[in-house]
């Protein structure tokens, strides 16, 4: 659907507000990663950068602790990112994939976390704890993988669904 058959934007509490004939829409400027300006990016990454960014907050408003936000391996061997780096409450260190939608069409944010993806979160996961120097000790709170997914809505808030030890 052309760009000017829809328009509307992501307000602050995840609600979409906008008009449009389609099930997609694109959000109008940019969306802000880590205070920066999302630029010369797309609706797609600028959707997934808002979702990240709602889930953290999210996070932080339950006592969890931002360890790192879109780390980026520099090993050859596993190239990718993590999305979120978290400690929980517990004291677990947790991987947080972001999986956001606006809608349904290709399949649910859920359903979009397939094993391969799984197994390359793990071995992310373990680049990143080896550049912590933390490949010879274990963490006394442990550590695992969850999945948050996030769907934008037309009005009202979007709806996320944490689903805690995925891999």
């Amino acid at each position: 659907m052309p760009r000017s058959e829809q328009s509307g934007r992501v307000d602050a509490d995840g609600s979409w507000q906008g008009s449009g004939r389609g099930t997609t829409h694109e959000p109008d400027g940019p969306a802000a990663v880590r205070g920066r300006a999302v630029v010369g990016q797309g609706a797609k990454a600028a959707v997934g950068a808002f979702g990240e960014r709602l889930v953290a907050d999210r996070l932080v408003e339950q006592g969890w602790t931002v360890l790192e936000r879109n780390w980026r391996s520099r090993s050859r061997d596993c190239p990718g990112e993590l999305d979120l780096i978290t400690l929980d409450p517990e004291g677990a260190v947790v991987v947080v994939e972001v999986r956001t939608r606006r809608g349904d069409s290709c399949g649910t944010a859920l359903e979009s976390v397939t094993q391969l993806k799984l197994r390359r979160l793990r071995r992310l996961f373990g680049v990143w704890w080896g550049e912590q120097g933390l490949a010879s000790r274990s963490r006394a709170g442990g550590c695992r993988i969850d999945v948050v997914a996030v769907q934008l809505r037309r009005s009202g808030p979007s709806r996320l669904t944490h689903v805690r030890g995925v891999g």
